[in-house]
């Protein structure tokens, strides 16, 4: 068969082209842009329902997917509670009744005695997780009995954990007390063995820098500092986060001017996402620790100062999922000079062109008769501005949902889906709108109960 080339490559088969795309197989740049698309049309799920087994709503403070199969979600609750939910959908769902998800909870002796501030699965299987809560201790629990395994007590409450092997068997737990060190928790010998000192500075946030092989540890501070330690020298710190000074518009030399609220590492490794309470997303490259680009969040409504934040790198971009106050933010963080282009027309619409001359004339024409008019310009409140320049709004998709704060927020991977639990008790599932599609006579019978519930005609 004759082999035919375009451009760089010369092996190109043009038959065997299109047998595949009549058979529906596509390349890994248009999955790339598949995955992009579906981040980018979430909406609230109608056909699928993550409720808690009690009566009363509760509220998950942690989440987590297993990171080998993306099926199981761990939940810690604000009141200690520990439960895993199958998120593994129907292969024929009920048209008529939305699928609610299996729950498994564990015993009340078996809760930690405050608010989960962390839960995560074993890097490696879906076996083991740990749990980190208020009360000061660091738990491992078993997937399938949800029974503790193992205990270790600290001697401070628990802001922030990250579970990484760190080129070990068991692998390290980095637990950050909310004090001047952040204490390495190995879970075969039920304490901490070391300690990265941090004079004079509050630890919030801790992240590995590789769940599986990196021996590097980021710790984010309260004053917006951000530093990198080398776990097989507790003693020394190898490098600090510095923005530049146009960005913080200080010459203070730290990350960022306010506390530092989540670190997170790309799946390529190749960039850290940094989020701080001052509504900025810094995106730093993972190899020189330079920074590459920020993103302005200040024109949103929210003035809670607890924010959340889970990437994903799956398509061709790096997302940022953003829980601020009420509102989910899917982010578009990738750097300016990293993106692929977009595909501009370059012909011209005459038909719009025209409209918009004619609206223009009209308008100045109105101005004209009237003397009297007196042209204001809208003033937002300082929390409503938008940015200075468009291409960051753009970047931005705003999804509400919950009638209060987001609490935790988890991504699930190769699904494309986000898990997000509010303090009014409900945990919501955010999924690609091409996964639901309703048939004409379920989204009329939907569209009539929106209307009994909203009319005012008794």
């Amino acid at each position: 068969m004759e082999r035919v080339g375009f451009g760089r490559n010369k092996n190109f088969n043009v038959v065997q082209y299109w047998q595949q795309r009549e058979l529906g197989f596509r390349g890994l740049s248009q999955s790339r842009r598949l995955i992009d698309y579906r981040i980018g049309c979430l909406k609230l799920s109608e056909t699928e329902i993550i409720r808690y087994p009690d009566d009363r709503p509760s509220t998950s403070s942690a989440m987590a997917f297993d990171q080998s199969e993306y099926r199981f979600l761990v939940c810690g609750g604000r009141a200690g509670d520990i439960r895993i939910f199958d998120l593994d959908s129907p292969e024929l769902p009920d048209p008529a009744h939305p699928w609610e998800h299996t729950c498994y909870s564990a015993n009340k002796g078996q809760w930690h005695k405050g608010a989960v501030m962390k839960v995560q699965f074993y890097p490696i299987d879906s076996g083991v997780f740990c749990s980190a809560g208020r009360d000061s201790k660091v738990r491992l629990y078993n997937s399938e009995t949800l029974q503790v395994i193992d205990e270790s007590h600290l001697p401070e409450p628990i802001r922030d954990a990250h579970w990484g092997m760190a080129s070990s068997s068991g692998g390290i737990i980095a637990v950050a007390l909310g004090s001047h060190a952040i204490r390495l928790v190995d879970p075969r010998l039920r304490h901490h063995i070391h300690q990265l000192r941090w004079p004079g500075v509050t630890v919030q946030s801790v992240q590995f820098g590789d769940c599986l092989k990196s021996p590097y540890v980021f710790g984010g501070s309260v004053n917006g500092h951000c530093v990198v330690w080398d776990i097989r020298n507790p003693g020394i710190v190898m490098e600090d986060l510095i923005a530049p000074k146009s960005i913080l518009n200080s010459k203070k030399r730290r990350a960022h001017m306010s506390e530092i609220r989540a670190i997170r590492i790309s799946d390529s490794k190749k960039y850290v996402v940094t989020l701080s309470t001052g509504k900025d997303v810094h995106i730093w490259d993972a190899r020189d620790l330079s920074f590459k680009h920020r993103l302005d969040l200040t024109w949103t409504r929210s003035e809670d100062r607890r924010q959340l934040m889970e990437i994903s790198e799956e398509g061709e971009n790096l997302y940022a999922h953003v829980g601020m106050g009420e509102d989910l933010l899917v982010c578009n963080v990738t750097p300016k000079q990293e993106r692929r282009p977009k595909i501009t027309r370059k012909y011209k619409n005459f038909r719009k062109e025209e409209e918009k001359e004619e609206i223009k004339e009209i308008k100045e024409e109105n101005d004209e008769e009237d003397d009297d008019v007196v042209k204001r310009r809208r003033v937002l409140p300082r929390t409503c501005k938008k940015p200075k320049s468009l291409a960051n709004y753009d970047d931005v998709k705003l999804h509400q949902g919950h009638y209060h704060n987001i609490m935790s927020i988890a991504y699930q991977k190769q699904r494309q889906r986000i898990v997000t639990s509010g303090a009014d008790g409900h945990t919501l599932l955010w999924i690609p709108a091409m996964d639901e599609t309703l048939s004409d006579t379920r989204a009329q019978h939907i569209a009539r109960l929106y209307e009994d519930d909203l009319s005012d005609d008794d």
